[in-house]
Protein backbone atom coordinates (compact mmCIF):
# COMPACT_ATOMS: atom_id res chain seq x y z
CA UNK A 1 0.00 0.00 0.00
CA UNK A 2 1.21 4.11 -0.57
CA UNK A 3 2.36 5.49 2.37
CA UNK A 4 0.44 8.03 4.33
CA UNK A 5 2.06 11.71 4.51
CA UNK A 6 -0.50 13.39 7.25
CA UNK A 7 -2.13 12.50 10.57
CA UNK A 8 -4.87 10.06 10.57
CA UNK A 9 -8.65 10.83 10.88
CA UNK A 10 -10.82 10.53 13.55
CA UNK A 11 -11.67 6.40 14.53
CA UNK A 12 -15.18 6.59 14.36
CA UNK A 13 -14.52 8.31 10.75
CA UNK A 14 -12.40 5.48 9.78
CA UNK A 15 -14.73 2.89 11.10
CA UNK A 16 -17.53 3.61 8.96
CA UNK A 17 -15.66 4.09 5.83
CA UNK A 18 -14.19 0.08 7.19
CA UNK A 19 -17.90 -1.23 7.53
CA UNK A 20 -18.93 0.94 3.60
CA UNK A 21 -15.78 -1.34 2.23
CA UNK A 22 -17.31 -4.36 4.19
CA UNK A 23 -20.71 -3.83 2.41
CA UNK A 24 -19.29 -3.72 -1.31
CA UNK A 25 -17.70 -0.25 -1.30
CA UNK A 26 -14.34 0.04 -3.45
CA UNK A 27 -13.33 3.60 -4.23
CA UNK A 28 -10.07 4.10 -5.00
CA UNK A 29 -7.25 5.55 -3.68
CA UNK A 30 -5.04 8.92 -5.18
CA UNK A 31 -1.95 8.08 -5.00
CA UNK A 32 1.55 9.66 -7.38
CA UNK A 33 5.32 8.81 -7.43
CA UNK A 34 6.89 10.77 -4.98
CA UNK A 35 10.79 10.69 -4.91
CA UNK A 36 11.54 11.86 -1.49
CA UNK A 37 9.64 9.30 -0.29
CA UNK A 38 12.39 7.07 1.85
CA UNK A 39 10.62 3.83 1.60
CA UNK A 40 11.87 1.96 -2.26
CA UNK A 41 7.75 1.96 -2.79
CA UNK A 42 7.56 5.72 -3.40
CA UNK A 43 3.36 5.91 -4.07
CA UNK A 44 2.24 8.30 -1.46
CA UNK A 45 -1.56 9.49 -0.80
CA UNK A 46 -1.27 12.95 0.63
CA UNK A 47 -5.59 13.71 0.76
CA UNK A 48 -6.68 9.69 1.41
CA UNK A 49 -5.83 8.65 4.67
CA UNK A 50 -9.18 8.04 5.40
CA UNK A 51 -9.45 5.54 2.75
CA UNK A 52 -5.99 4.06 3.54
CA UNK A 53 -6.91 3.37 6.99
CA UNK A 54 -10.04 1.96 6.90
CA UNK A 55 -8.68 -0.64 4.05
CA UNK A 56 -6.05 -1.34 6.62
CA UNK A 57 -8.35 -1.82 8.93
CA UNK A 58 -10.44 -4.18 6.80
CA UNK A 59 -7.43 -6.40 6.08
CA UNK A 60 -7.81 -5.89 2.11
CA UNK A 61 -3.92 -6.45 0.34
CA UNK A 62 -4.40 -4.87 -2.53
CA UNK A 63 -6.74 -1.84 -3.36
CA UNK A 64 -8.03 -0.08 -6.41
CA UNK A 65 -6.20 3.77 -6.87
CA UNK A 66 -5.94 6.02 -8.90
CA UNK A 67 -2.51 6.69 -9.94
CA UNK A 68 -1.33 10.36 -11.26
CA UNK A 69 0.66 10.30 -14.39
CA UNK A 70 1.68 6.57 -13.94
CA UNK A 71 4.15 4.99 -15.55
CA UNK A 72 4.73 1.04 -16.54
CA UNK A 73 7.96 -0.15 -14.48
CA UNK A 74 6.31 1.93 -11.46
CA UNK A 75 3.29 -0.64 -11.27
CA UNK A 76 2.21 -4.00 -10.09
CA UNK A 77 -0.98 -4.55 -12.15
CA UNK A 78 -2.20 -3.25 -15.54
CA UNK A 79 -4.00 0.16 -15.73
CA UNK A 80 -6.23 2.14 -18.14
CA UNK A 81 -5.65 5.90 -18.31
CA UNK A 82 -8.17 8.64 -18.42
CA UNK A 83 -7.25 11.78 -19.73
CA UNK A 84 -8.82 14.98 -17.63
CA UNK A 85 -8.73 18.44 -19.55
CA UNK A 86 -11.56 21.17 -17.93
CA UNK A 87 -14.81 19.41 -18.09
CA UNK A 88 -14.18 17.03 -20.59
CA UNK A 89 -12.73 13.71 -19.69
CA UNK A 90 -12.09 10.14 -21.68
CA UNK A 91 -9.92 6.92 -22.48
CA UNK A 92 -6.64 7.54 -23.19
CA UNK A 93 -4.31 4.30 -23.40
CA UNK A 94 -4.08 1.04 -21.54
CA UNK A 95 -1.14 0.68 -19.87
CA UNK A 96 -0.17 -3.98 -19.34
CA UNK A 97 1.77 -4.95 -17.24
CA UNK A 98 4.28 -8.24 -18.52
CA UNK A 99 3.33 -11.42 -17.79
CA UNK A 100 6.22 -14.03 -17.69
CA UNK A 101 4.44 -16.83 -15.62
CA UNK A 102 1.39 -17.85 -14.67
CA UNK A 103 -0.22 -18.91 -11.34
CA UNK A 104 -0.93 -22.25 -10.29
CA UNK A 105 -3.02 -23.69 -7.60
CA UNK A 106 -1.36 -27.44 -8.11
CA UNK A 107 2.38 -25.72 -7.54
CA UNK A 108 4.49 -28.51 -9.24
CA UNK A 109 2.15 -31.27 -8.24
CA UNK A 110 0.78 -33.43 -10.47
CA UNK A 111 -2.39 -33.09 -12.41
CA UNK A 112 -4.92 -35.68 -13.81
CA UNK A 113 -8.07 -34.62 -15.17
CA UNK A 114 -11.38 -35.25 -12.48
CA UNK A 115 -8.97 -34.56 -9.70
CA UNK A 116 -8.07 -31.71 -10.51
CA UNK A 117 -11.39 -30.70 -11.15
CA UNK A 118 -12.22 -31.66 -7.71
CA UNK A 119 -9.98 -29.51 -6.54
CA UNK A 120 -10.55 -26.47 -8.62
CA UNK A 121 -14.35 -27.15 -7.53
CA UNK A 122 -13.29 -27.24 -3.39
CA UNK A 123 -11.83 -24.25 -3.91
CA UNK A 124 -14.72 -21.87 -5.59
CA UNK A 125 -16.59 -23.09 -2.69
CA UNK A 126 -14.20 -22.02 -0.10
CA UNK A 127 -14.12 -18.65 -2.06
CA UNK A 128 -17.78 -17.98 -1.96
CA UNK A 129 -17.86 -18.42 1.54
CA UNK A 130 -15.63 -16.43 2.26
CA UNK A 131 -17.26 -13.74 0.41
CA UNK A 132 -20.56 -14.51 2.08
CA UNK A 133 -18.37 -13.84 5.95
CA UNK A 134 -16.97 -11.18 4.65
CA UNK A 135 -20.06 -9.15 3.37
CA UNK A 136 -21.60 -7.23 5.82
CA UNK A 137 -24.68 -5.49 4.36
CA UNK A 138 -24.47 -1.53 4.74
CA UNK A 139 -26.53 -0.24 1.39
CA UNK A 140 -27.42 -1.70 -2.64
CA UNK A 141 -24.01 -1.82 -3.63
CA UNK A 142 -23.82 -5.04 -5.31
CA UNK A 143 -20.03 -5.45 -5.93
CA UNK A 144 -19.81 -8.66 -3.33
CA UNK A 145 -22.68 -9.93 -5.12
CA UNK A 146 -21.35 -9.77 -8.29
CA UNK A 147 -17.97 -11.48 -7.76
CA UNK A 148 -19.78 -14.16 -5.43
CA UNK A 149 -22.17 -14.61 -8.65
CA UNK A 150 -18.33 -14.89 -10.96
CA UNK A 151 -17.23 -17.71 -8.91
CA UNK A 152 -20.51 -19.45 -8.45
CA UNK A 153 -20.58 -19.16 -12.04
CA UNK A 154 -16.84 -20.29 -12.51
CA UNK A 155 -17.32 -23.16 -10.34
CA UNK A 156 -20.66 -24.90 -12.15
CA UNK A 157 -18.53 -24.16 -15.53
CA UNK A 158 -16.07 -26.66 -13.97
CA UNK A 159 -18.91 -28.85 -12.30
CA UNK A 160 -20.30 -29.36 -16.10
CA UNK A 161 -16.75 -29.81 -17.76
CA UNK A 162 -15.86 -32.02 -15.06
CA UNK A 163 -18.87 -34.38 -16.30
CA UNK A 164 -17.98 -33.80 -19.87
CA UNK A 165 -14.26 -35.33 -19.21
CA UNK A 166 -15.80 -38.43 -17.44
CA UNK A 167 -17.82 -38.63 -20.51
CA UNK A 168 -14.73 -38.43 -22.93
CA UNK A 169 -15.86 -35.57 -24.33
CA UNK A 170 -12.41 -33.28 -24.61
CA UNK A 171 -13.59 -31.11 -27.34
CA UNK A 172 -16.32 -29.50 -25.61
CA UNK A 173 -14.40 -28.99 -22.51
CA UNK A 174 -12.44 -26.77 -24.79
CA UNK A 175 -15.67 -24.56 -25.26
CA UNK A 176 -16.03 -24.79 -21.58
CA UNK A 177 -12.49 -23.24 -20.92
CA UNK A 178 -12.47 -19.86 -23.09
CA UNK A 179 -16.02 -19.34 -21.12
CA UNK A 180 -14.17 -19.50 -17.89
CA UNK A 181 -10.93 -17.39 -19.57
CA UNK A 182 -13.67 -15.08 -21.02
CA UNK A 183 -15.97 -14.76 -17.30
CA UNK A 184 -12.37 -14.12 -16.26
CA UNK A 185 -11.27 -11.06 -18.21
CA UNK A 186 -14.09 -9.30 -17.13
CA UNK A 187 -13.86 -9.80 -13.62
CA UNK A 188 -10.17 -8.58 -13.93
CA UNK A 189 -11.13 -5.27 -15.75
CA UNK A 190 -14.11 -5.51 -12.82
CA UNK A 191 -11.48 -5.87 -9.93
CA UNK A 192 -9.57 -3.22 -10.77
CA UNK A 193 -11.57 -0.67 -9.89
CA UNK A 194 -15.03 -1.49 -9.16
CA UNK A 195 -16.96 1.65 -9.14
CA UNK A 196 -15.46 2.91 -12.20
CA UNK A 197 -15.80 -0.35 -14.19
CA UNK A 198 -18.44 -2.06 -12.71
CA UNK A 199 -21.52 0.71 -13.08
CA UNK A 200 -20.31 1.11 -17.17
CA UNK A 201 -20.10 -2.64 -18.11
CA UNK A 202 -23.44 -3.31 -16.28
CA UNK A 203 -24.64 -0.03 -18.54
CA UNK A 204 -23.33 -1.30 -21.20
CA UNK A 205 -24.38 -5.12 -20.78
CA UNK A 206 -28.05 -3.39 -20.46
CA UNK A 207 -27.62 -1.38 -24.05
CA UNK A 208 -26.57 -4.50 -25.47
CA UNK A 209 -29.80 -6.41 -23.98
CA UNK A 210 -32.03 -3.65 -25.27
CA UNK A 211 -30.31 -3.03 -28.48
CA UNK A 212 -30.82 -6.97 -29.07
CA UNK A 213 -34.60 -7.06 -28.08
CA UNK A 214 -35.09 -3.68 -30.56
CA UNK A 215 -33.45 -5.19 -33.40
CA UNK A 216 -35.51 -8.55 -33.26
CA UNK A 217 -38.42 -6.27 -33.58
CA UNK A 218 -36.96 -4.53 -36.82
CA UNK A 219 -36.40 -1.46 -34.74
CA UNK A 220 -33.05 0.03 -35.63
CA UNK A 221 -30.45 1.10 -32.62
CA UNK A 222 -26.73 2.19 -33.37
CA UNK A 223 -23.96 1.65 -30.91
CA UNK A 224 -23.50 6.03 -30.64
CA UNK A 225 -25.42 6.78 -27.70
CA UNK A 226 -23.47 4.12 -25.42
CA UNK A 227 -20.45 4.79 -27.24
CA UNK A 228 -20.57 8.19 -26.30
CA UNK A 229 -22.16 8.02 -22.93
CA UNK A 230 -18.36 5.43 -22.18
CA UNK A 231 -15.98 8.18 -23.70
CA UNK A 232 -13.82 5.50 -25.44
CA UNK A 233 -13.43 2.47 -23.08
CA UNK A 234 -16.06 0.76 -25.09
CA UNK A 235 -13.38 -1.50 -26.99
CA UNK A 236 -11.72 -1.82 -23.81
CA UNK A 237 -15.29 -3.00 -22.14
CA UNK A 238 -16.09 -5.20 -25.43
CA UNK A 239 -12.71 -6.65 -26.62
CA UNK A 240 -11.37 -10.01 -25.24
CA UNK A 241 -7.98 -8.91 -26.96
CA UNK A 242 -8.15 -6.01 -24.75
CA UNK A 243 -9.11 -6.82 -21.71
CA UNK A 244 -6.24 -10.36 -22.62
CA UNK A 245 -3.39 -7.95 -22.58
CA UNK A 246 -4.18 -5.88 -19.19
CA UNK A 247 -5.41 -9.22 -17.54
CA UNK A 248 -2.94 -11.62 -15.34
CA UNK A 249 -2.62 -14.25 -17.50
CA UNK A 250 -1.48 -12.00 -20.00
CA UNK A 251 -1.12 -11.26 -23.71
CA UNK A 252 0.61 -14.79 -24.01
CA UNK A 253 -2.07 -17.30 -22.95
CA UNK A 254 -4.47 -14.80 -25.48
CA UNK A 255 -2.04 -15.81 -28.75
CA UNK A 256 -1.06 -19.37 -27.22
CA UNK A 257 -4.06 -21.28 -26.00
CA UNK A 258 -7.20 -18.74 -27.14
CA UNK A 259 -7.00 -19.65 -30.97
CA UNK A 260 -7.10 -23.42 -29.74
CA UNK A 261 -10.64 -22.55 -27.66
CA UNK A 262 -11.95 -20.22 -30.57
CA UNK A 263 -11.24 -22.91 -33.91
CA UNK A 264 -13.74 -25.31 -31.71
CA UNK A 265 -16.32 -23.18 -30.36
CA UNK A 266 -16.67 -21.72 -34.12
CA UNK A 267 -16.89 -25.09 -35.44
CA UNK A 268 -13.63 -24.39 -37.52
CA UNK A 269 -13.57 -26.30 -40.73
CA UNK A 270 -10.44 -27.81 -39.41
CA UNK A 271 -12.19 -29.39 -36.86
CA UNK A 272 -14.51 -31.89 -38.94
CA UNK A 273 -11.13 -32.49 -41.01
CA UNK A 274 -8.93 -33.71 -37.16
CA UNK A 275 -12.32 -35.63 -36.38
CA UNK A 276 -11.98 -37.78 -40.18
CA UNK A 277 -8.38 -37.94 -39.19
CA UNK A 278 -7.96 -40.62 -36.44
CA UNK A 279 -4.22 -41.31 -37.12
CA UNK A 280 -2.73 -40.11 -33.40
CA UNK A 281 -5.96 -39.32 -31.78
CA UNK A 282 -4.93 -41.09 -28.41
CA UNK A 283 -2.61 -38.84 -28.04
CA UNK A 284 -3.89 -35.95 -29.21
CA UNK A 285 -6.78 -36.56 -26.38
CA UNK A 286 -4.25 -37.11 -24.15
CA UNK A 287 -2.72 -33.66 -24.96
CA UNK A 288 -5.60 -31.93 -25.05
CA UNK A 289 -6.82 -33.36 -21.29
CA UNK A 290 -3.70 -32.32 -19.91
CA UNK A 291 -4.08 -28.80 -21.68
CA UNK A 292 -7.36 -28.36 -20.61
CA UNK A 293 -6.26 -29.25 -16.98
CA UNK A 294 -3.44 -26.70 -17.31
CA UNK A 295 -5.21 -24.07 -18.37
CA UNK A 296 -8.69 -24.47 -16.09
CA UNK A 297 -6.20 -24.09 -13.32
CA UNK A 298 -4.39 -21.17 -13.87
CA UNK A 299 -7.60 -18.84 -14.84
CA UNK A 300 -8.83 -20.53 -11.61
CA UNK A 301 -5.83 -19.20 -9.62
CA UNK A 302 -6.05 -15.79 -11.44
CA UNK A 303 -9.38 -15.64 -10.18
CA UNK A 304 -8.61 -16.78 -6.75
CA UNK A 305 -6.08 -14.74 -5.78
CA UNK A 306 -7.57 -11.43 -7.11
CA UNK A 307 -10.70 -12.17 -4.91
CA UNK A 308 -8.28 -13.15 -1.52
CA UNK A 309 -6.58 -9.77 -2.19
CA UNK A 310 -10.35 -8.20 -1.94
CA UNK A 311 -11.63 -10.16 0.85
CA UNK A 312 -8.93 -12.10 2.83
CA UNK A 313 -7.23 -15.06 3.05
CA UNK A 314 -9.05 -18.11 1.82
CA UNK A 315 -7.58 -21.56 3.46
CA UNK A 316 -6.97 -23.77 0.04
CA UNK A 317 -7.52 -27.62 0.56
CA UNK A 318 -4.45 -29.81 0.15
CA UNK A 319 -3.92 -30.77 -3.56
CA UNK A 320 -3.20 -34.11 -4.49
Amino acid sequence: MPRLVQDPPRPERTALMAQRIRGGHRPAVEVYWSTINPAPQKYVCPDAQLLFLAYRDVGLTEIPVRVLSPKKRQLNESAVCIYETGEREGFDKTIAIDRTHYQSLFGRKRQSGLESFEYLILICKRLEARIRLFHLPFDDIAYHHTIRAQVVRHRETLVSMRMLLSGGRIDHCYALVRLLYEGFLSHYLDWLSPEVFGPRLSALAEFRRVQARRRIAGEVCPDDPIREALRGLMPILESVDQKARLAPLGDLFYRVAYPSLSFVVHQDYGEKQTALDRRGAGAERAMKRKAIVRWSDAITAALYHSIVTDIGPVQPPKAG
